[in-house]
């Protein structure tokens, strides 16, 4: 089915947040609330979850889901684990930065990277930039990933000078 936000309602759903009324009427709108995942029903009414749409990548229009590439480039030998986030991009808004910690003793190039999700997937959502890094930074617990704000993963990947970048 078509990619969209999920909203539920009902007796069950939240009436808002607590002395938060600016935060409430963004997530609750007409009764329903928006939970910020993008999903698409399937056949069965089961739902398919892409991610998060704080995560969408907006390539030159092109709208990006980062768990699509991570689904596929985690199959891939040499890398150990695997998050996608956006870089700024002066011509198309965001790039899609591909940030990578390879197995142990392994190395990996932007290129065997676009070469391996060739035919896997559409041009316009192949990463242009690898950025490779021996640790992903966490949030307290150390298990969830730290993707954006100060020192999170989008911000160590952009300020990263020795990624690699897609030259054609």
């Amino acid at each position: 089915g078509e990619i969209g936000e999920l909203a539920v309602s009902g007796w069950h759903v939240m009436k808002g947040y607590w002395n938060n009324p600016e935060e409430t009427s963004k997530q609750i709108i007409d009764g329903w609330l928006y939970m910020g995942d993008l999903v698409s029903r399937e056949e069965g009414n089961y739902f398919k979850i892409y991610g998060r749409t704080k995560d969408l990548i907006n390539r030159g229009g092109f709208k990006i889901y980062p768990h699509e590439l991570e689904s596929l480039l985690v199959e891939h030998p040499k890398i150990q684990e695997v998050c996608v986030v956006a870089t700024p991009n002066p011509v198309l808004g965001e790039s899609i930065c591909a940030c990578i910690i390879p197995r142990s003793g392994q190395s990996v190039s932007l290129g065997e990277i676009r070469s391996f999700l060739e035919g896997k997937l559409a041009a316009h959502k192949l990463p242009d930039e690898l950025c490779v890094m021996k640790e992903f930074p966490r949030l307290s617990g150390g298990v969830k990933l730290n993707k954006f704000g100060k020192g999170g993963l989008a911000e160590l990947a952009q300020n990263d000078e020795s990624r690699e970048r897609y030259r054609k």
